[in-house]
């Protein structure tokens, strides 16, 4: 009887770990590599291969570096444009106040005064803080 059970375990282990003899253990190194390779749009079956893990491993052991990773790297790409705004990059400030601040860009057919487009009101603040 002893014998059967410890074979049943010994089966039951074996499927439970796919052939593995201990359950996989995330490192910090690992969970490094899942966020830089989830962010850069590699597939989770390939992140998978690339651990030597099965895609259900990476999804237990990983579901919140998967959620967190692409979030992080739009963070962080938010962040330079911001510093180069801030640093009076005309081009970032463009884009930082029209997708951002709600700004909009005078079109052609609108009437044009000495400064109702939003180059020239960015370019004439920048002039006003050198002075």
């Amino acid at each position: 009887m002893n014998k059967l059970i410890t074979e049943l375990t010994l089966m039951k282990t074996a499927d439970c770990y796919k052939g593995s003899k201990m359950p996989h253990k995330p490192t910090d190194n690992n969970r490094a590599i899942v966020r830089k390779m989830y962010a850069a749009g590699v597939k989770q079956d390939n992140i998978a291969k690339y651990l030597d893990i099965s895609d259900e491993t990476l999804r237990k052991y990983y579901r919140d570096d998967l959620d967190k990773a692409f979030d992080e790297l739009v963070t962080d790409i938010a962040n330079v444009l911001i510093l180069k705004a801030k640093d009076g990059d005309i081009k970032s400030i463009i884009f930082f106040l029209t997708h951002r601040g709600g700004w909009k860009q005078a079109s052609d057919s609108d009437t044009k005064s000495n400064a109702d487009t939003l180059t020239d009101l960015i370019v004439a603040g920048l002039n006003a803080n050198k002075s």
